[in-house]
């Protein structure tokens, strides 16, 4: 956990786009980090698996302090611009429980990790 000027929280977590995988971030004592109540797995269009890309897409955004959709996500690292759009979309779905600070609910800065591959 890090704190910002504006005491938001970073917590990173790792989703394994298309491989059904929950992200797993890690909470210091004394915080409850946001949870993953609804998630949308992203679309991996047959085009791009017939061309075998692969890769991960990292995204970033806020968790409001109300919980719900991530606020202002975007792009941070992609291995691939067209695999993008619909990591974005997906993760823009995903509905999340409030982090909270000391018992009280705060903003969170979320960063997750949605990767492409082919079984």
């Amino acid at each position: 956990m890090r704190r910002t000027l504006t005491d938001v929280l970073l917590v990173t977590g790792l989703a394994l786009g298309c491989a059904g995988s929950a992200p797993a971030p890690v909470a210091s004592s004394g915080n409850e980090i946001p949870k993953l109540v609804h998630r949308v797995e992203p679309e991996y269009p047959a085009s791009l698996r017939q061309q075998r890309v692969t890769g991960s897409v990292v995204i970033e955004g806020t968790v409001p302090k109300q919980g719900g959709a991530l606020r202002d996500p975007h792009v941070v690292r992609s291995d691939d611009p067209r695999l993008e759009v619909y990591a974005l979309a997906a993760v823009s779905q995903w509905v999340w429980t409030p982090g909270k600070k000391d018992g009280q609910p705060v903003d969170v800065k979320f960063q997750t990790t949605v990767r492409f591959s082919i079984p």
